[in-house]
């Protein structure tokens, strides 16, 4: 992985996650890194 990427993944992981742990099923800076991947590539919804 590049260096950026790591450093992107390190800021994204000291976030704070709110939700509850027991409803988790995915990382909250995975869910993150997907969604700003998304948004860069174009995406502008959900479908």
């Amino acid at each position: 992985m590049s260096k950026s990427l790591n450093k992107l993944l390190e800021c994204l992981e000291s976030l704070n996650d709110p939700r509850q742990s027991w409803k988790v099923l995915y990382p909250l800076e995975e869910v993150l890194l997907i969604v700003l991947a998304a948004t860069a590539s174009g995406a502008d919804d959900f479908v």
